[in-house]
């Protein structure tokens, strides 16, 4: 049980680069989404209402 208290405090160094690579992960996805939102867009031209 102590071990498991303890355990963040530990490893923060570890769980520290897991969420910044977690985050440039999740920022690339974006990039992608935002990519694609652009592509569709330009060539699928929606009519207004």
């Amino acid at each position: 049980m102590f071990k498991e208290c303890i355990y963040p405090y530990k490893n923060i160094e570890r769980i520290n680069k897991e969420k910044e690579r977690i985050i440039k992960h999740l920022e690339a996805i974006k990039a992608d989404c935002d990519s694609l939102v652009l592509d569709v867009e330009r060539t699928m031209k929606l009519r207004e209402e």
